[in-house]
C-alpha cells in the first residue's frame, strides 16, 4: 500500500500496483470492478453471484451445497447432495418428508413416526424390537433377540422357556 506511481496512491496486488476504486485484487489477481468480493482469484458482485467452495454460481443469496448454489425454498442439501423439495429432513444424502417416511440408521422406510430397529422401521403396536431383531407381537419382553409374552413364557439364562421354568432347573 502507498506506492506512488504517476502521482496516484496505489495498492499492491502481487507485484502490480492498482487503484482500488477501479480494480479488486483477489489472491494476487487483478479484477476489473470496485469493492468486489473474492472467490479464489475471481472477483464477483454478491448481488448477482454466490461463491460456493471456490466456484461461482449465478444468483444472489443462494445457500451452498458443496460447490453448488441453491435456493432453500425449492431445494434441500443433504450431505453435499441436492434434493428437490423444501424443508426436507435428511437421511444420509437423501431428502425425505417425515410425514410419509422414517429414517433409520441411514435407511429410508415407508411410514410416518415409525420406531427404528437398526435400519428397519416398525410400528410398536404390532412389533417389538429385541436387540436389533424384529419380533411379531406388541408389548413383548425381550430375552436376547427373542420377544416373548410374559403371561405364557419366561426368560432363563438368555433363552425363552415355558412359564413354569422347568428348563431353568426349577
Amino acid at each position: 500500500d502507498g506506492t506512488l506511481n504517476n502521482g496516484q496512491k496505489l495498492h499492491c496486488c502481487g507485484k502490480e500496483g492498482y487503484d482500488p476504486y477501479y480494480t479488486t485484487c483477489c489472491d494476487g489477481t487483478l479484477n476489473n470492478g470496485q469493492k468486489l468480493h473474492c472467490c479464489g482469484k475471481e472477483g464477483y458482485d454478491p448481488y448477482y453471484t454466490t461463491c460456493c467452495d471456490g466456484t461461482l454460481n449465478n444468483g444472489q443469496k443462494l445457500h451452498c451445497c458443496g460447490k453448488e448454489g441453491y435456493d432453500p425454498y425449492y431445494t434441500t442439501c443433504c450431505d453435499g447432495t441436492l434434493n428437490n423439495g423444501q424443508k426436507l429432513h435428511c437421511c444420509g444424502k437423501e431428502g425425505y418428508d417425515p410425514y410419509y417416511t422414517t429414517c433409520c440408521d441411514g435407511t429410508l422406510n415407508n411410514g410416518q413416526k415409525l420406531h427404528c430397529c437398526g435400519k428397519e422401521g416398525y410400528d410398536p403396536y404390532y412389533t417389538t424390537c429385541c436387540d436389533g431383531t424384529l419380533n411379531n407381537g406388541q408389548k413383548l419382553q425381550c430375552c436376547g433377540k427373542e420377544g416373548y409374552d410374559t403371561y405364557y413364557r419366561s426368560c432363563c439364562n438368555g433363552k425363552v422357556s415355558s412359564k413354569n421354568g422347568a428348563e431353568c432347573g426349577k
